[in-house]
């Protein structure tokens, strides 16, 4: 996690190494957290 600001630089440098994406954004709510699918970390 990292914020906004940072995203895109971040993004560049992980993806010299490793496949890197934006999964989504952390925000204030009543809702719960949901994973749908398989997350394949290596």
């Amino acid at each position: 996690m990292v914020a906004p600001e940072d995203k895109e630089s971040m993004i560049k440098h992980i993806s010299k190494f490793y496949e890197c994406y934006e999964m989504g954004q952390i925000v204030t709510g009543e809702e719960k957290v949901v994973l749908e699918g398989k997350l394949n970390w290596l």
